[in-house]
């Protein structure tokens, strides 16, 4: 057997897993052939059972394929990527009908979700807040909510969109996987795996595993290898896939947790006398942006009094001292913006988390690699790259691998290697395309909030027409990555940025450029709300 090194917990964002029992080098991926003897032939093997996983096996398993799911870990488990979208909802909804999932479908709305899996915590999402502070001064609006920032996604709470409590819903598409005829292996890692003869001319040149898991040691073999774990891809090691040679723009790294007694942003604002009356929607019901120099914090609010927190931050502006314990950095950012301390002071961790481990800080969060796609296997989204969470694209793009992979598996042999370089290709130009647009609102923090006003209307403009395309039956790239005018858009706002110190009217003409190159794409009045910076309306219809 493989030696193990020292256990470590790792971090894997945004639509991944925290895994504390993940050996630091991948030895266990390792290609010699194990003893024991196969004990049955799949059509597919899936190493991760996050939901991507879940559901790329619920698909393939409703079309009669069989598939083995491997997890090291067991449900339920910790898990971020918790922040779902309209988009999310378009993808999942269309994944719903195409393969009649009754039992998934309640996930697409809150208010399904509250009423047919009222034991699957969540939480409402309206839309984003963003919320600029100064350091050593309290929050302040401004004249015209100048920096404040509401944008609705959803008309109502019963269509809202939804906070994923991951524990809960990766537990519960794993059950559904395994309702639906899928075989789950928990607590399981691949000894060894490597391509070999089949049993069968129906798995010719088939994967090969050696498995480890609570009851033993199997051998399985499987015609076609997917990676759905996340961060570092298993398939390093054995098919020599390496990290992307073009660098992301996008650089930050993350502190976070799940709390209690964590108050109301609309509570403290009300009690230091902000006026939110003119407010779209109820602010916590939102993905919380808390805007600080060089970063944010996210504030994702569940339903049963859990809060997730977390700071991403620019390592440029905020670069990791490994020689302080996170909390302690986590206490000198509060200590800095007063309005989040007074906010904070009486939070409490919640397992898994503790007084003595209440957060988990990590290193860059950018990765990415090289190839996606090869003989008998393939990537999900979040195993091939990961940018950062500020726009909550991480259940929407997961989900969409999730229905290109599942078409390509399911379509003539002949057809198949067509479909998985256009998967590879998309998948790719997408993950540049959220770099792109995440990389530019990074650089607006801490500087005048009109900036980050404006690079989020490009975000805002690509989303909406991707999911009026979408309600229209369109297939297109996700955040039009496959729109060449588009992409040359957002090139310009890069390249015509405002340096430090430049002047109000120098920022102002920025923005107005912006307004006007994003017009072909701006049919939901972006930029022209009919209250400054609080928009009631941004998304398709659902």
């Amino acid at each position: 057997m493989p030696h193990r090194n020292t256990s470590q917990v790792e971090f894997d964002p945004l639509g991944g897993t925290v895994h504390s029992d993940r050996a630091v080098a991948p030895n266990v991926w390792v290609t010699e052939r194990g003893e024991p003897e196969v004990s049955r032939e799949f059509d597919c093997l899936i190493v991760g059972s996050g939901f991507a996983g879940s559901l790329l096996g619920m698909a393939l398993v409703s079309r009669g394929q069989s598939v083995l799911l491997v997890d090291r870990q067991r449900h339920p488990r910790f898990a971020i990527g918790e922040s779902s979208t309209p988009a999310a909802d378009y993808v999942l909804e269309s994944l719903c009908d195409e393969y009649h999932w009754p039992t998934v479908r309640p996930l697409c709305r809150y208010g399904t979700w509250c009423e047919q899996l009222p034991t699957v915590q969540r939480g409402i999402k309206r839309g984003f807040s963003y919320f600029h502070h100064s350091p050593g001064e309290p929050f302040t609006p401004g004249a015209d909510h100048a920096r404040e920032l509401l944008v609705t996604a959803s008309s109502a709470e019963l269509v809202a969109d939804t906070h994923w409590f991951r524990a809960d819903v990766d537990h519960y598409l794993a059950q559904q996987f395994q309702l639906a005829g899928g075989s789950l292996r928990e607590q399981t890692t691949l000894a060894a795996l490597q391509r070999g003869p089949a049993l069968s001319t129906a798995l010719h040149n088939a994967w090969e595993a050696v498995l480890e898991g609570p009851h033993g040691t199997e051998s399985v073999r499987a015609r076609f290898l997917v990676d759905g774990t996340g961060a570092d891809p298993l398939l390093k090691s054995v098919l020599g896939v390496q990290s992307s040679p073009t660098p992301y723009r996008t650089q930050s790294r993350a502190i976070f947790g799940h709390f209690a007694n964590v108050p109301r942003w609309e509570t403290c604002l009300d009690r230091w006398g902000v006026p939110t009356g003119d407010y779209p929607f109820r602010c916590d019901h939102a993905a919380v942006h808390q805007i600080i120099d060089g970063g944010w914090m996210w504030q994702l609010r569940f339903d049963h009094g859990v809060t997730s927190l977390g700071f991403a931050l620019d390592p440029r502006r905020w670069p990791l001292d490994e020689t302080t314990r996170p909390m302690d950095e986590w206490q000198r950012l509060l200590a800095r913006y007063p309005a989040l301390g007074e906010q904070l002071q009486s939070a409490t961790p919640v397992p898994p988390f503790s007084d003595e481990n209440p957060l988990i800080r990590t290193g860059t969060m950018q990765r990415g690699v090289d190839r996606v796609r090869g003989d008998g296997w393939a990537l999900l989204p979040h195993a091939a790259g990961f940018i950062d969470p500020f726009y909550s694209t991480g259940i929407a793009h997961s989900l969409l691998g999730v229905e290109q992979l599942a078409d390509c598996l399911l379509s003539p042999a002949s057809l198949q290697d067509d479909c998985l370089s256009r998967y590879e290709s998309r998948l790719l130009g997408e993950l540049d395309s959220i770099d792109r647009l995440v990389a530019l609102a990074y650089r607006t923090l801490g500087r005048d909030p009109e900036l980050l006003h404006a690079a989020s209307m490009l975000y805002f403009a690509a989303v909406t027409t991707w999911e009026q395309r979408r309600r229209n039956g369109g297939r297109g790239a996700f955040l039009l990555a496959d729109d060449g005018e588009f992409s040359r858009v957002v090139e310009a706002a890069r390249q015509g940025f405002p340096k430090a110190g430049a002047s109000p009217p120098e920022v102002d003409r920025w923005c107005r450029q912006i307004e006007s190159a994003v017009a072909p794409w701006n049919s939901v009045g972006l930029f022209q709300p009919a209250k400054p910076r609080m928009y009631t309306h941004s998304a398709a219809d659902k």
